[in-house]
């Protein structure tokens, strides 16, 4: 069956799913674009004096385990935070330490968390008040990539994007011509196998072996993460991908594609809480035909046949998380991909194209389980993982043929690797923060005949490695400014035996604008394992005809001791609308091991089985190989093969960008320089034939790459537009001359979805189906000439995907959506609203006017206006008035006048500041709004502006803010996804017993129930001595109360005098929700929000707005 048949299949019960969802009534409508992590701001005061707590010690605990120490203005902040659920212990010597509740980061959002620390003396302990805000943070680093990063959404896979970073390379196995070829990744210029790649830090690969990225999905990940330091068991760094994590809510996504040559992809995930346990789910599946797809022609196999070459590749994710107690969390990760090729060689350098024949596929299945405890013990934070990784991959050519000739061949092999690893963040000591971290594993390989004849081609058919690592790290923050770190440890490899492991660093930050880093490893934290040793038979080479070569691998050397250094700086250097990074690097690996083409003269005698040549001569002689007539010998054989005891450099440089061109533009950029050589007096690397030559460049690493990537999105629409061109020198493994690619692509947010439109390699450069002659050659040693195969790109594809969101996440989507559209105003026009104004272009001239021309601005609102922007003027001359040559002040100065019904938050951001506004009477939000110049713009436009993002208000809608590059205005957001923002019933049908308690909910933290249970008590009181003939003269504490009666019924229309407070009692207390209709059926009334009503039949609701009879819960 054709392979995008198999997947319309499989992807049926899901495409009709997401149609239901899209045409269902009230089917959730698309989530704005974000990151796939977010921010944590953690402040820390003392209780008594409300002074900041500086030197606080702060852990975070979650999906990641990190701590951090408070700063002089007792201030931190997380960033780059994994979403998912977290806990956050505080604690200071003299101090009482405290925990707190479980808390929520989502996507693109950060959690700003209040902490008051009582003394150790005191009653009482934590107080926080947590709430979800949307900041302006910055884009993810170069080094990141998330769902809505731009060069994620100009790749096919994850893998492809990943492969766009600086310094990073992903070989996707075109050298070996084979579809079921291995998909590779390496950093700076280092042999894959010296990559480290994990999920969620548990790893994927043994250490000192190549990851296979096809031997999992990659669509089951969210994002990624590209570390190029050395790290555990990998000197080269790594490749961290990250996976979905479970959420307080339900919420999901369904994604489908359809592109070029048969590809097609479905992905389905889902993740929330069930009874405590969160849960999230990933169900993907992919599939590809080759562009060989129905041709039929006369191969190699001496067959003339239709060939197939489809692929298809797709798998399960799961991961279950559970709370034992306040400080201690398990979680559950399990990982099953499944793939299946159907072989093609897609080799052409003779008189017929290579082949096998029908029938021949290869299956692999590759599964990962783990158990991770987390857990926090007074202020030790620990985590400790095992875990398990299974792999098998089974080449089956049994029906294999040559020149017309059956030459079946088949291996299995298999992979399994067990290990644990254990990280622990000790009791900070002054300045000082000390961590433990430690990892060992064991992995076992082995490859399987499937025939007897293929069993002699198998030279070391198993292989057994161990590694293990311990060290000692010491973080001290030894000023505002001054970071260093320090580490110590021993680590063990099979065959490399133990090193003593060291290294320091330093980040300093001389302004807020520029961090300058460096670091230093010493010793040898690298593995090199050792490997499975199978002989490429001679029926499986690859022939070069053009210049009689042939190409193949074969066993090697095993590791042997070795050392290492590793020097790394950097600069980032931040500015208004962007930043630049710098980074150089050197590595020099001491009596390492090589993969490298060698030559088979310089191989040792009695390498080769009997006959082997004599095989190898027939097969070059026959159709089924060149079909020539000349003589193959040893030295037109080139087999890559381990080599040990080798010297290995890498040094370079990597340059890096982004800038904000308007408000609509964003330009990033990148080029690196990457050099990669080695050092040996081995003779097999000194023969005259040798391609790799001591002290230049290796093959196949190309010396310059450079990218350029442009992100369009006008202001207000829904239309972002893309593209990006990739640069890539000669010396690259594809054996092609420098060359140029072309992606662009354009995303369409609709009501319900996503629509994507992507065209890669537009331009087609190098385009094509088979390898053939013609590669630029590589020159030899000896100083001849050597002729390569060129391996083509991937030719020009195109791809349409929608997605669409389902759940609460979607459905906050929608409403956001809804409320940001504006409405068509006399003639057409499209208005923000009656009072207020898109972002203004320049900073405003009179931005504290009062606009009585207005309709909406009586005099006596115009009064209550002029107080409120004269106070807020005098704010702002103080703050101006505070300003030195090295900038705005950090804390607002202590003569800035108080507003009237207005709190201010200070925020200095950069070379600006910004003020946020917070509201405790509802009259000084409508006075401003209708009689002071307010700007609006919903969250992407504040930040391609520049502008800080107010934290959000009680109930979604403005955040209101001022800027002197803006003026007031406000920024309008969705609630927040995954959060439950309050809770509203239908009427009662009987009097409640007790309308003022307190109910017990997840809604009701214990911070909001101290603010609402005085409020309902007051209220209470009030109402229990109410008589409609005489009312009290006095309010309740608290509040306005209006007491109003209709024939025999009254009841009291109470507003808070504190705003603020709005959402204690909506989470705290029994609210129903009416129209005006329901109530006037029942002889009551009352008044629209914010006012809050009672009446003793009903207890206490609110008015909905409208005559329309929809219902509570």
């Amino acid at each position: 069956m054709p392979i995008v048949r198999e997947l319309r299949l499989l992807a049926l019960p899901a495409t009709l799913t997401f149609l239901f969802s899209a045409l269902a009534p009230g089917a959730p409508a698309l989530a704005q674009s974000q990151s796939d992590s977010g921010t944590v701001a953690i402040a820390v005061v003392d209780a008594h004096s409300q002074a900041p707590v500086a030197g606080a010690r702060v852990i975070l605990q979650g999906p990641i385990l990190t701590s951090e120490i408070a700063g002089a203005n007792g201030k931190v902040t997380f960033t780059d935070v994994p979403s998912g659920i977290y806990t956050a212990r505080v604690a200071k010597i003299g101090f009482q330490a405290a925990t707190s509740k479980d808390f929520e980061v989502l996507p693109g959002r950060s959690v700003a968390l209040s902490v008051a620390l009582a003394p150790e003396q005191a009653p009482g302990g934590l107080k926080i008040i947590g709430r979800i805000t949307v900041t302006s943070q910055p884009a993810p680093g170069t080094n990141v990539i998330g769902a809505d990063s731009p060069v994620r959404k100009l790749s096919d896979d994850l893998a492809q994007a990943i492969g766009k970073l600086p310094g990073v390379t992903l070989d996707d196995g075109a050298g070996g011509a084979d579809t079921d070829a291995a998909e590779t990744i390496s950093l700076d210029g280092h042999d894959a196998s010296q990559t480290a790649v994990t999920l969620d830090g548990i790893p994927l690969n043994a250490p000192g072996q190549a990851a296979n990225l096809r031997s999992f999905s990659t669509d089951l990940f969210s994002g990624a993460s590209v570390n190029h330091s050395p790290v555990a068991g990998a000197l080269g760094g790594g490749v961290n991908f990250r996976t979905l994590e479970p959420t307080l809510t339900w919420q999901g996504q369904i994604t489908s594609s359809v592109g070029s040559y048969g590809n097609a992809n479905t992905i389905l995930s889902e993740r929330g809480t069930v009874e405590g346990i969160g849960i999230a789910y990933v169900h993907a599946v992919r599939g590809s035909d080759n562009l060989l797809y129905g041709d039929r022609f006369l191969d190699t196999s001496g067959l003339d046949y239709p060939h197939d070459g489809s692929r298809l590749n797709g798998g399960d994710l799961v991961k279950l998380r559970a709370h034992l107690g306040a400080a201690q969390t398990l979680t559950v990760t399990y990982l099953s991909s499944n793939t299946y090729n159907n072989l093609l060689c897609t080799t052409d350098t003779g008189a017929l194209p290579c082949g096998y024949g029908p029938g021949n596929a290869a299956y692999g299945h590759h599964a990962m389980a783990s158990l991770t405890d987390s857990a926090l013990v007074g202020m030790v934070g620990l985590q400790f993982a095992v875990y398990g990784i299974n792999g098998t991959h089974d080449s089956d050519l049994l029906d294999r043929y040559l020149n017309g000739t059956p030459d079946p061949y088949g291996v299995d092999t298999t992979q399994q690797t067990r290990g644990a690893s254990l990280t622990a963040s000790l009791p900070s000591r002054g300045k000082h923060t000390f961590s433990i971290q430690g990892t060992t594993s064991r992995s076992t390989n082995s490859a399987t005949p499937i025939i007897a004849q293929t069993g002699t081609y198998v030279i070391r058919p198993a292989s057994t490695s161990d590694y293990t690592s311990f060290t000692l790290n010491d973080s001290v923050k030894a000023s505002a400014h001054l970071r260093l770190g320090e580490q110590i440890g021993l680590a063990n490899a099979t065959g490399s035996g133990s090193s003593l492991v060291a290294g320091t660093n330093v980040t300093w930050s001389p302004t807020v604008n520029d961090i300058y880093t460096a670091e230093l490893d010493l010793g040898n934290t690298g593995a090199t394992p050792s490997r499975v040793g199978i002989l490429t038979d001679p029926a499986g080479l690859r022939f070069d005809c053009g210049g009689g070569i042939a190409y193949g691998t074969g066993p090697g050397d095993e590791p042997s001791s070795s050392s290492s250094y590793s020097v790394r700086s950097g600069w980032q250097h931040l500015f208004r609308h962007g930043d630049v990074t710098a980074t150089i690097y050197r590595q020099q690996q001491n009596g390492t091991l090589i993969p490298t083409p060698v030559n088979a003269t310089a191989l040792a005698p009695g390498y080769f089985p009997p006959g082997y040549f004599g095989q190898a001569q027939q097969v070059f002689n026959s159709a089924g190989g060149c079909g020539q007539t000349g003589v193959f010998a040893p030295n037109d054989l080139y087999l890559t093969v381990p080599i040990a005891g080798v010297t290995r450099v890498y040094q370079g440089i990597q340059l890096g960008g982004q800038v904000g061109i308007g408000p609509s533009l964003v330009l990033q950029g990148s080029y690196t320089v990457q050099s990669s050589m080695v050092r040996s007096s081995d003779p097999r690397l000194n023969s005259a034939y040798s391609t790799v030559i001591s002290g230049n460049q290796l093959p196949g690493v190309p010396l310059h790459r450079a990218a350029v990537l442009l992100d369009y999105k006008p202001p207000r629409s829904a239309v972002e537009m893309l593209a990006d061109a990739q640069y890539t020198s000669a010396g690259n493994a594809q054996n092609l001359p420098a060359y140029l690619t072309v992606d662009a692509g354009i995303t369409i947010q609709l009501q319900h979805g996503t629509l994507s439109l992507l065209g890669t390699n537009l331009g087609d450069t190098h385009g094509g189906i088979f390898a053939t002659t013609g590669g630029v050659p590589l020159t030899t040693l000896g100083g001849t000439l050597l002729p390569t195969i060129e391996r083509p790109l991937t030719p020009r594809n195109i791809s349409v995907t929608y997605s669409v969101p389902i759940g609460p996440h979607g459905q906050a989507a929608r409403a956001s959506t809804s409320s940001l559209s504006a409405s068509a105003g006399p003639g057409g026009r499209r208005e923000r609203g009656a009072f207020f104004q898109p972002l203004p272009p320049a900073p405003p001239s009179s931005p504290f006017a009062v606009d009585a021309s207005r309709p909406s601005c009586p005099a006596d609102v115009a009064n209550e206006a002029r107080p409120i922007l004269d106070a807020l003027q005098g704010y702002v001359s103080s703050i101006e008035r505070a300003k030195t040559a090295a900038g705005y002040p950090a804390q607002p100065p202590a003569d800035a006048p108080s507003i009237p019904g207005l709190e201010t938050v200070y925020h200095q951001t950069g070379d600006s500041y910004a003020v946020a506004l917070v509201a405790t009477q509802i009259q000084s939000v409508r006075a401003l709004a209708r009689c002071a110049t307010v700007h609006v713009a919903d969250e992407s436009e504040a930040q391609q502006h520049g502008l800080y993002i107010p934290p959000r208000t009680p109930f979604g809608g403005f955040a209101l803010a001022f800027s002197p590059r803006a003026g007031l205005y406000a920024v309008r957001r969705p609630p927040a996804a995954g959060q439950e923002q309050f809770r509203l019933y239908r009427l009662p049908t009987t009097p409640p017993a007790y309308p003022f308690a307190v109910e017990t909910r997840s809604t009701c933290t214990s911070e909001l129930r101290q603010v609402a249970a005085p409020l309902l008590d007051a209220l209470a009181q009030y109402a229990a001595n109410f008589d409609p003939a005489d009312p009290p003269a006095r309010h309740p504490e608290g509040w306005q109360v209006t007491p109003k009666q209709q024939s025999s019924t009254w009841w009291l229309e109470a507003q808070l005098a504190n705003i603020q407070a709005v959402p204690a009692i909506l989470n705290c207390a029994h609210v129903s929700v009416a129209s005006s209709d329901e109530l006037k059926a029942r002889n009551e009334g009352g008044a629209t929000p914010p006012t809050l009503n009672y009446a003793p039949a009903l207890g206490l609701y609110i008015v909905r707005n409208g005559g329309g009879a929809r219902r509570g819960t």
